[in-house]
């Protein structure tokens, strides 16, 4: 049931173009067709280091030699400690689901942040019975971000619990309405149910264009629930028909910005994450 493409464990990797292999430290093992490198050292030759550092199972990169370690990133929102309980480390992933859409990169986080579009945009997926933006009101705005706790279905057709409780979430004060949401900046949105964690992490590909991709994980013992595979073909496609929603918007939203007659508006008290 978990994803197979791109995961698994290895230890050495190969260029691409002429297949030379090195180790998971960046250090050369063997180039291809070495006889026709006389000179050349082969214990000197390495890739140059990228810190990489984890999270939650989350791997996290930086090209910036000058940044602080990942702990003290994510300690200055309390993104970290806030996350803990929900044990993202022991969750498994299913599902990686990834679009590009033309628009900036900056309007997904916002996107994903804006309780008031979705009775409109979602009519038909998210905002069902049991929805309220209300519940989406008194979010903790931190430094660089925000994050909330709050009541709502899950994130499946008609908002049913499909491979829940999560255990380590059954007991929650909020029961099967657990859920929970948080941005850490610059680009993933941590999103987070009674029975599924699903991220989505934007990256920019020009001024006007992105590629997002959106994680689905389940804890590990949802793959032994009974009719698991269509279920979570549910949850697939629900996935996609949400994604799917918003991005003739965004995209019309990118043309707006970049209209000479573009003018600001007022805004809701439901868009406080994106005007703070």
């Amino acid at each position: 049931a978990a994803i197979a493409k791109g995961s698994g464990n290895a230890k050495e990797f190969s260029c691409p173009f002429h297949g030379w292999i090195y180790n998971l430290d960046g250090h050369l093992v063997a180039p291809s067709q070495p006889k026709g490198l006389p000179h050349f050292d082969v214990k000197a030759c390495r890739l140059s280091p990228i810190r990489l550092e984890t999270w939650g199972g989350f791997a996290f990169v930086t090209f910036n030699d000058g940044t602080p370690s990942l702990a003290e990133y994510l300690a200055v929102d309390e993104f970290a400690e806030s996350a803990a309980f929900m044990r993202p480390q022991d969750m498994q992933l299913f599902d990686r689901f990834t679009y590009e859409i033309d628009c900036n990169w900056k309007l997904l986080p916002e996107n994903l942040v804006d309780a008031y579009h979705v009775e409109v945009i979602h009519k038909a997926t998210f905002a069902t019975e049991g929805f309220s933006t209300t519940s989406l009101k008194d979010l903790i705005l931190t430094k660089w971000g925000w994050r909330k706790t709050y009541p709502s279905r899950s994130m499946s057709p008609d908002g049913e619990i499909l491979f829940g409780p999560t255990p380590w979430l059954a007991d929650h004060e909020l029961g099967p309405a657990f859920a929970y949401s948080a941005f850490l900046r610059p680009n993933f949105y941590f999103n987070a149910r009674t029975d599924l964690i699903q991220p989505w992490v934007t990256y920019p590909l020009s001024p006007e264009r992105s590629r997002v991709t959106v994680f689905t994980c389940l804890w590990p013992g949802a793959a032994a629930m009974p009719a698991f595979e269509h279920k979570f073909e549910l949850l697939k496609d629900f996935v996609r028909k949400f994604a799917g929603e918003d991005m003739a918007v965004l995209q019309m939203t990118q043309k707006g910005l970049r209209s000479r007659r573009f003018d600001g508006g007022p805004m809701h008290t439901l868009e406080a994450a994106i005007h703070h």
